[in-house]
């Protein structure tokens, strides 16, 4: 057993909810290498990421619900969970083991990525001709690139395929995103 830090968020869907990826404001690169990515990276108060082998530790433990909070502005936000959300372990390349049954209303843009391994600019897993990674100066489960990068570059403007993007909603870069998941034993 290993004891981390994490930090809950009971205001967006309700109790229980441990808090996986945040960005906010840009102020954390998320351009890292596969080590970082394993170890998890950035300021729990602000901009971050839990890590590949705490997220694959706290889901292989019991089912887990996952829920992602997106934000363009203000007045223009939506939300996709997922039943039984499961990441691999490093030997599977942290791959993308479930996700189960989605509800929301930003379309179900992840599913385009489950089953993928992660994949970082220096360890490319994705089945693309070029390092979806490495093009893309972030770590995600890249298929044939993505139809949702939440590790992208953070832009304040919406230039290029550069950005924090969840296709089936905005073609914009997305300002505020958060993962987060809860047992689902606590629905």
């Amino acid at each position: 057993m290993k004891t981390i830090s994490v930090v809950c968020d009971s205001d967006i869907a309700g109790p229980g909810w441990i808090v996986v990826l945040r960005r906010i404001n840009g102020g954390v690169s998320f351009n890292r290498n596969w080590e970082e990515y394993k170890a998890g990276f950035g300021d729990q108060q602000g901009e971050f990421f839990i890590g590949l082998e705490n997220l694959h530790l706290l889901t292989q433990s019991e089912p887990h619900d996952l829920y992602i909070s997106l934000m363009y502005s203000e007045s223009e936000s939506r939300f996709a969970r997922y039943s039984n959300f499961l990441i691999g372990n490093e030997g599977e390349s942290y791959k993308l083991k479930k996700l189960g049954e989605y509800s929301g209303n930003v379309g179900d843009a992840f599913r385009y990525h489950e089953h993928m391994k992660f994949s970082t600019p220096d360890r490319d897993n994705d089945l693309s001709l070029r390092n979806c990674a490495k093009a893309l100066n972030s770590g995600w489960w890249f298929h044939k690139c993505y139809t949702c990068n939440l590790n992208g570059v953070y832009q304040k403007d919406n230039t290029g395929e550069l950005g924090v993007h969840w296709k089936t909603w905005q073609g914009r870069s997305i300002k505020f995103v958060q993962m987060m998941i809860r047992p689902t034993s606590q629905e």
